[in-house]
């Protein structure tokens, strides 16, 4: 027996009933912040509708470097709405091992969480000096 339901169908669905439910309830805790469901869901949406205006499709593959952090959960779920492929890049990684798994997921897009939480854009950019070139 497959599974014929796609994912985004399954995660976004979800996530847009829980919002249509109980939009007030909250859906993420953290001690410094936190997001009811409607505000999950809408973050989600924009996320998703950013991702799909800088040409992100579904089936594509989104590296996501981000510590556990709020803004994780909506860009994971921006993932499945849109129906790319979410690929979780460890935070923890150092230079070398980025640089090793990021050229055997075959990403379209990294896309980056709080930049104060981890020098994550200083680490992929020292695993890859030629994104730093404009050629």
């Amino acid at each position: 027996m497959g599974l014929r339901t796609p994912a985004r169908a399954v995660l976004g669905g979800i996530l847009l009933g829980a919002a249509e439910r109980d939009p007030d309830r909250e859906a993420i805790a953290f001690p410094d912040h936190s997001l009811t469901y409607r505000d999950f869901a809408d973050y989600s949406r924009n996320i998703a509708r950013s991702m799909l205006a800088n040409g992100i499709r579904s089936g594509d593959h989104v590296g996501i470097l981000a510590t556990n952090r709020p803004e994780f959960l909506p860009i994971l779920f921006a993932c499945t709405l849109v129906g790319a492929v979410a690929v979780l890049l460890n935070a923890r990684f150092r230079t070398q091992e980025l640089r090793h798994v990021v050229r055997h997921c075959d990403l379209t897009w990294i896309i980056l969480g709080n930049l104060n939480a981890a020098p994550h854009a200083a680490r992929l950019m020292a695993a890859f000096p030629d994104l730093n070139d404009p050629s």
